[in-house]
């Protein structure tokens, strides 16, 4: 339980009182070990799940092995993701659709695309997770144009898309060859009109990134002051950033007041207004 709320000091409290009986063992050891990769400490659960083996304390079953398996991703630990996609693969796991899709993230996390697409060619059967994971890895370098392409093939097998798979493509408009924006905004409002997804903070961000990117900085501010719902301080991050790549100095002045007057105290936001102040000659 306390491994779900993020209580990680605590369990990692029970866990070291010990000791566990032969048949609960692995079971904990899992459990946190899962705990730390779900909670942001990749190399926490690296570091145990190594003393675990050393120990002889686990077996490593489909849960364990996609743990590890997302872990070894995060980190790029190249030699250690070979021995456990062999160690799966020998066990038969690879049956296990949750075991395949965190092999191929964890080799799109890797900068091996290649096989992260081999492997989902040879996948029997694949769901959103799939879908995302794909999209993910090109996106992630910076192959947008792949990653729509992906996204047309989704909507062809009739696959339905969620929430992630929006931010993905969204932002994915970022990365392509030519300037699709006029597609990225079509994309955008389809969210409401066909699928029923009501924008948040974090869809809009993702637009004004690509926005930015592209050029219609103006275009980008007005849609923040007219968005439905308040805007964050990401979505002005967004509108400051892309300020920076075009040397917009007025729209940027304006981005960073906001920015500021939400995050007086950052230290991310006082070094990026400070440097678009110092830019327009303030």
């Amino acid at each position: 339980m306390c491994t779900r709320c993020g209580r990680m000091a605590d369990a990692q409290k029970m866990f070291y009182q010990g000791p566990f009986s032969e048949s609960s063992s692995s079971i904990i050891w899992t459990s946190m070990i899962c705990g730390y990769a779900r909670n942001g400490q990749p190399e926490e659960a690296l570091s145990l799940f190594c003393q675990s083996q050393l120990e002889g304390a686990m077996v490593v079953d489909k849960v364990a092995s996609t743990a590890v398996l997302g872990v070894c991703g995060t980190l790029g630990f190249h030699e250690m993701r070979k021995q456990i996609h062999c160690h799966a693969l020998k066990s038969g796991f690879l049956s296990d659709l949750g075991v395949r899709n965190a092999i191929m993230t964890m080799y799109s996390k890797c900068s091996n695309m290649d096989d992260a697409i081999k492997i989902f060619i040879a996948m029997p059967a694949h769901d959103i997770v799939s879908w995302n994971s794909l999209i993910s890895g090109h996106f992630l370098h910076r192959q947008g144009d792949k990653a729509l392409s992906i996204w047309s093939k989704m909507e062809k097998a009739g696959i339905k898309p969620d929430t992630v798979t929006f931010v993905l493509i969204i932002s994915a408009y970022r990365h392509t060859n030519s300037n699709l924006v006029d597609h990225c905004q079509n994309l955008f409002l389809s969210m409401k009109t066909i699928y029923h997804i009501d924008p948040t903070v974090e869809y809009y961000t993702s637009l004004v990134g690509v926005l930015g990117y592209w050029g219609p900085l103006d275009e980008a501010e007005e849609m923040i002051n007219k968005m439905p719902i308040q805007p964050e301080a990401s979505v002005w991050r967004a509108l400051l950033d892309a300020c920076g790549i075009h040397s917009n100095k007025k729209t940027g002045k304006r981005a960073a007041k906001h920015l500021l007057a939400m995050k007086p105290q950052d230290p991310s936001t006082c070094i990026l207004a400070s440097n678009q102040y110092s830019v327009s000659g303030r």
